[in-house]
């Protein structure tokens, strides 16, 4: 070996020996920060597109009809607190063409390669110059499903039966003895901004064919 590639082995060795091991490497895969398992996270996130108008009953009325336009179907409508919330939809596969309820092609493909849904979220806010602001918020969130425990030969003929007949006991290794897992659940993953801004868009476009004048800002 010649003396420049001996120089720069010891170089290299002296590069590791001196820095701290980076701890994201000896954290489990599973380490997450409960927080942002929960959609409140999500809802309080800022807002990415936003309408304002004069009448309160006319953004009212274009909210709830973006909603429907969109194909979400009314879950809560408070109009005391002005909010409107939609039920989970799931969200549009490649093939369903018809759909309108997810916001980018890149995001369609995710939800054919796994099953997501979104939940619809209209915020109307009073402000001080006297008009209404409704603020559109997507939430998605992905479908996962215990996986079954195989460990002896008699297990092996119910590898096919569908996550119906699972018991959470026993579907996956569990620190806390009494703890029940639900077999299906949904985990928040981000909001769908380029679907926010489109519903916003929306409710804009139908103020307008009301005559209402209508302000549409988005980041």
């Amino acid at each position: 070996m010649s003396l420049g590639a001996l120089l720069v082995v010891f170089a290299i060795g002296g590069c590791i020996g001196n820095k701290p091991y980076n701890p994201a490497a000896t954290q489990p895969a599973t380490e997450v920060d409960l927080a942002t398992t929960q959609p409140s996270t999500y809802w309080h996130e800022p807002a990415v597109a936003s309408v304002a108008s004069l009448r309160f009953q006319n953004v009212w009325d274009a909210s709830l009809e973006t909603a429907r336009i969109y194909g979400y179907s009314l879950d809560r409508g408070d109009y005391r607190e002005g909010l409107i919330t939609t039920k989970p939809l799931i969200s549009k596969y490649l093939i369903e063409l018809w759909k309108r309820d997810t916001g980018s092609v890149g995001q369609v493909m995710e939800n054919t390669v796994a099953t997501t849904r979104r939940t619809v979220r209209l915020e109307i806010d009073h402000l001080e110059d006297g008009t209404y602001r409704v603020t559109p918020k997507v939430l998605v969130e992905r479908q996962s499903i215990l996986e079954r425990r195989v460990t002896s030969a008699i297990e092996y003929h119910s590898i096919f039966a569908g996550p119906a007949s699972l018991q959470s006991r026993t579907s996956v290794a569990s620190d806390i003895p009494d703890e029940v897992i639900p077999i299906r659940y949904f985990t928040p993953l981000y909001r769908d901004k380029p679907l926010e801004k489109k519903m916003a868009k929306t409710i804009h476009d139908l103020l307008k064919k009301q005559g209402q004048e209508a302000l549409l800002r988005q980041s």
